[in-house]
């Protein structure tokens, strides 16, 4: 029996696999994804500073179980191909079963301008060691994209 992993998006699949609300991918899957992600981040510290901010604002909505209020400081293109009921009950039974977060550790960062199933652009795929309160060893990858007006929204979310 394959050892499976859940997986939340909610507008980007790095993967190539497409966009959807939840499935699950083989463990082949998973690592591509982790062997994609582990090169140094290009850009300027004060950028940076900025995106992580961004994400951690983003996560604190989500770790509070403000999923609308998350789903509303998204990226464009999330609110494009995710209505906030779907990205809600989607978000709602996993974060149920995984509990409150213990911690959270940036691991990884890499800046992107094309991924696959989205558009060109600025991206920064930031991968993050967390541990649930029913769930130890897990990783939660944020996909931030650089909208028009210069800001960096989070345009996909998983977790495995």
């Amino acid at each position: 029996m394959k050892k499976c992993t859940m997986m939340i998006l909610t507008a980007i699949l790095m993967t190539g696999m497409g966009v959807g609300i939840v499935t699950v991918a083989d463990e082949t899957t998973a690592s591509a994804v982790n062997a994609t992600v582990m090169t140094p981040p290009a850009g300027t510290a004060d950028e940076m500073t900025g995106i992580l901010a961004a994400a951690e604002e983003w996560l604190k909505l989500v770790d509070d179980g403000k999923f609308t209020a998350a789903w509303d400081a998204s990226a464009d293109l999330m609110k494009t191909l995710t209505a906030a009921a779907d990205w809600e009950k989607a978000i709602v039974p996993v974060k149920q079963v995984f509990g409150k977060v213990k911690s959270r550790k940036l691991n990884s960062q890499q800046k992107m301008t094309s991924l696959p199933s989205a558009p060109d652009g600025e991206y920064m795929i930031l991968i993050y060691e967390t541990s649930f309160e029913n769930k130890q060893n897990s990783i939660e990858t944020l996909t931030l994209m650089k909208e028009k007006s210069g800001h960096w929204k989070v345009a996909g979310y998983f977790i495995r």
